[in-house]
């Protein structure tokens, strides 16, 4: 489970479980976020938000287990600039773990978050 919310220049992500969030732009991989250990039903901790400020060109993708979060140690230049829907797309493509289910979502300046 996670939530992100976007705002002008920041944002905020708390996740519990199997979840990352990335943020990136094209000079790179800024920032990454893992979910809080726990199962949501189960043994759900007590939900920690974490902020970080971002510039007029960070996208931020959040991810399942099921993409495999290595594709962040050294991302293709052209990866770091796709739009977010495209961005998602290649990710499932590129780096899905067959064996599990996988959930993108990324959001950034091209579907107008500034």
């Amino acid at each position: 489970m996670a939530a992100l919310r976007l705002a002008e220049g920041r944002a905020e992500f708390c996740g519990v479980g199997n979840v990352r969030a990335v943020a990136l732009s094209p000079e790179g991989v800024h920032h990454q976020f893992n979910g809080q250990a726990g199962i949501i039903g189960y043994t759900l901790p007590k939900p920690r938000s974490r902020f970080v400020d971002l510039s007029d060109h960070t996208t931020v993708a959040v991810h399942t287990d099921g993409i495999d979060h290595r594709w962040t140690q050294t991302p293709t230049p052209a990866r770091l600039t796709l739009p977010p829907a495209l961005l998602a797309a290649s990710l499932t493509h590129t780096h899905r773990r067959r064996r599990d289910d996988a959930t993108v979502l990324a959001l950034g300046p091209h579907l107008g978050m500034r």
